[in-house]
This record gives C-alpha cells, sequence and structure tokens, in this order.
C-alpha cells in the first residue's frame, strides 16, 4: 500500500507541476482586428466627479482577438484618478470579450481618456465624469439629459490624437422620401464657440428603408454608394481671422470601401441612435498641405434624429 501511495502522490504531484507550467504560458493577440483597427470599447455607469465605482455597475468591456491561448492580464493606465484591469484565462482563439472591473474614484468633472494595454498593443476610449449634482435620465426641452447623449468622439490610431464634440440637434435628422432614406449626423468640436462654423463633424448614411434599423453599414451601401465620413476642424485667431490650425479627414469608397459604421441600437421612444465607425481616412493636417496622409480612425457616437 506504502508503494501505491507514494506512486500514486507522485502523479498528483505531476498533474499539479502540469498544471503550473500550462498555466504559466501567456495568450497572444491584440485589441486591434486583422485591418489593425481597435474595436469598439462598452463602457457602463454613470461617472460623477468623487463617488466611488461599484464593479457590478461601472466596468468596461473590451474586445480582444486572441490567436494563442493562455493567462492574459488586461489593463488601463490610471487617468483622474481611476483605471480598470482584468486578468484571468483565455481557453479559445478568437474574438473575445473581457469585462474591465475599475479602482480608485473620480477626482474631476472631465471627459477622461483612457488608453487600454494587452500584449504589445493599446487602444484608446473615453469616459465623461460629471458633477455629482447631475442627475441622468431627467428631461430637458424634450430631450433625454444624459451626459453622452448627442455626443461623438473618434481616436485616430495612426498619430494617438483625440477628437471629440456635441452634435447639432437643429441639423441632426432622418430625411425620408421617394428616392432615399438619408440618416444624417451633424455636430461641432468639444471648443465649437472658439472655431468658425466650416468647423463640422458629419455621418451620412443612406439607409435601405425608411425606418433606422440597427446593424452594419458599410461606405459602398445605400443610394449610389455615397455614405461618407467627414471631419473638418478650422481654428481661427480670435480677432484676426487667420488660419491657427486645421486638421481634415473624409473617408470615401475611393479611400476604403472597407470603411464601416455599426448602429448599434435605435431607440424609436426618444429618437436616439447609437453607432460606432471605423476605417481608413485621408487627412489632411495643415491648411498649407498640397497632399494628406492616411490615417485609421475608430470612433463612436449617441444622438437624438429629429
Amino acid at each position: 500500500m506504502g508503494k501505491i501511495v507514494t506512486i500514486a502522490g507522485l502523479f498528483i504531484v505531476f498533474l499539479v507541476s502540469c498544471q503550473k507550467e500550462f498555466s504559466a504560458e501567456k495568450a497572444s493577440g491584440s485589441l486591434q482586428d486583422s485591418l489593425g483597427q481597435c474595436m469598439p470599447v462598452l463602457v457602463s455607469g454613470t461617472y460623477k466627479k468623487g463617488e466611488p465605482l461599484k464593479a457590478d455597475s461601472f466596468f468596461v468591456i473590451v474586445q480582444v482577438n486572441i490567436t494563442k491561448p493562455g493567462s492574459y492580464i488586461i489593463e488601463t493606465d490610471s487617468v483622474n484618478g481611476f483605471h480598470f484591469s482584468s486578468s484571468g484565462y483565455f481557453t479559445t482563439t478568437g474574438i473575445q470579450q473581457v469585462k474591465l472591473r475599475p479602482a480608485g474614484i473620480p477626482a474631476n468633472d472631465t471627459l477622461s481618456l483612457f488608453t487600454c494595454f494587452f500584449n504589445n498593443s493599446n487602444c484608446t476610449f473615453s469616459i465623461n465624469v460629471s458633477d455629482s449634482n447631475y442627475t441622468p435620465g431627467t428631461i430637458s426641452n424634450g430631450l433625454p439629459n444624459d451626459s453622452t447623449i448627442n455626443t461623438w468622439q473618434f481616436t485616430d490610431n495612426t498619430d494617438g490624437s483625440f477628437h471629440y464634440g456635441t452634435f447639432d440637434t437643429s441639423e441632426t435628422r432622418f430625411d425620408v422620401n421617394t428616392f432615399w432614406n438619408n440618416l444624417i449626423l451633424k455636430g461641432w468640436p468639444g471648443n465649437a464657440a472658439q472655431l468658425s462654423r466650416d468647423t463640422i463633424f458629419s455621418i451620412s448614411l443612406f439607409l435601405p428603408g425608411p425606418v433606422i434599423i440597427p446593424g452594419n453599414y458599410s461606405i459602398t451601401s445605400g443610394a449610389g454608394g455615397n455614405n461618407s465620413f467627414v471631419y473638418a476642424n478650422n481654428d481661427i485667431w480670435t480677432g484676426t481671422g487667420a488660419n491657427q490650425y486645421f486638421t481634415y479627414y473624409i473617408a470615401t469608397t475611393a479611400i476604403d470601401p472597407d470603411f464601416a459604421f455599426t448602429l448599434v441600437s435605435y431607440d424609436s421612444n426618444n429618437r436616439l441612435v447609437k453607432g460606432t465607425f471605423r476605417g481608413i481616412t485621408y487627412r489632411i493636417k495643415n491648411h498649407t498641405d498640397v497632399v494628406g496622409e492616411y490615417h485609421s480612425v475608430s470612433g463612436h457616437f449617441s444622438a437624438i434624429v429629429r
């Protein structure tokens, strides 16, 4: 019996040893898809200055493209007093969703830009932190009062720059007629008061029917394949009318036929549409530039449609 126990004990030790070696294998993969573009990030919770973040309500869900199973650590940098992280083990390859849990307390009411890290990849996302007196869900001028409604943002994944702003509710609409059904989302940068009116953010989608239906829409779909993304940021020196800074992004079928828009959801009760977009754009950085560059962008939006 003593020998049997000894052999059994050695076998258990061998299994434990193998399990330790197996679990030590690190997963391989990326936060970016096969085209090198950051995948959408879902942010849960209404963040307020000075209020603790409970893990069951405040979290971030990222998508990861896993090429080899193994252990992982996914984390963000610390911004405005808080950050997110998760660790575990991937058992399969392919696109996986991971919930990152929070730590810390938001220090200031401001838009906070985070960078998420996994292996050698990184992607950015933002969280708007409101004042502690802010109450979500209330109605103001017939519109839901939420810090993320009627806002847009995108990241230039090529140079790391971040752009954001609000929608012009008088210009954001869904035009339905005999020839086309055009969803128009139009807005301005966050510092629009200092900018000229040729500064604009615009998404134009031609939908197949007279009803807004969530789904994926390529830039080549719609009437004549004329879906488009445009962002022009023209900053003017106060009182002089001279160009201080100019940035121009445009996506067309000629530039990137794979540029994609996703209408994630549409609530017909309050006419709220949410979505994402990503792909290659043509960017001109300065108003004196003759030739631009190709830059990858990814972003999301939330808008009330008239």
